[in-house]
């Protein structure tokens, strides 16, 4: 059984995860989470700033991380929200490095600057999708010199699109802003599922994960990111 080594925002997106692995493998895994701890409460946080910064502690000992782990961990994977691109200030730091006194003293998200340079939406990068995984994958694999990271994902707009393409003819569902607010739990149900208060408890989210697996070829069709995943978790695995 292969052991899988998740550095994910949060639980519920190595839940997600897990389940397509299982469903691409046909096979069980051991997970491991890396970050967050399962917690919550780690030294790192959760969400995207608990990914950057466990991606800045590890990238240069991550063959003795790997090594020291019991199980032994077969592959990481590593997952931002591609929401991070269009909302947090604090990536696009280094498209800002001439006008920023700080630029390469300070690690973006410690900086305390006041007027900050940073303007988003940044046009210093490719438009649509390809621009914003291609961006915020060089981010973090840049922690990894020389190592394999064969798994970086960056789902767009969140894991939550792979929810929204299983449900719903929609060929655009990685171009939605925040699916979950606007989509899934804008109304009290979503096809018959309820969510309460538009909080993503386990409990409703592994209601979602068993139709995102059984409608995986669609979901694969309108998100660029979980055809990546596929592809990615068959050739290593």
């Amino acid at each position: 059984m292969k052991t899988i080594g998740f550095v994910c925002e949060g639980p519920r997106d190595s839940d997600m995860l897990e389940a397509v692995i299982r469903h691409i493998l046909n096979e069980d895994i051991t997970p491991l989470y890396l970050q967050p701890e399962a917690s919550l409460d780690g030294e790192n946080g959760n969400g995207w700033k608990g990914v950057w910064t466990w991606c800045l502690k590890n990238g240069n000992t991550l063959d003795q991380y790997m090594q020291g782990a019991i199980p032994k961990i077969d592959m990481i994977i590593i997952q931002m929200d591609g929401d991070v691109f269009r909302k947090e200030r604090e990536v696009h730091c280094a498209c800002y490095a001439d006008e920023c006194a700080a630029s390469g003293e300070v690690f973006p998200l410690n900086c305390k600057i006041e007027d900050c340079p940073v303007v988003i939406p940044c046009g210093q990068h490719e438009a649509g999708i390809s621009g914003c995984v291609e961006y915020l994958q060089n981010l973090l694999l840049s922690y990894f010199p020389g190592q394999y990271i064969p798994v970086c994902l960056i789902p767009c707009d969140s894991t939550d699109a792979w929810i929204v393409a299983a449900f719903d003819d929609f060929e655009d569902s990685e171009t939605i802003a925040d699916p979950w607010n606007n989509i899934i739990s804008k109304k009290k149900d979503y096809h018959g599922i309820r969510v309460p208060g538009h909080k993503k408890t386990k409990t409703v989210y592994d209601k979602f994960i068993p139709v995102v697996c059984q409608n995986w070829e669609s979901v694969k069709n309108r998100c660029s990111q979980a055809a990546y995943f596929d592809h990615a978790i068959s050739a290593v695995l």
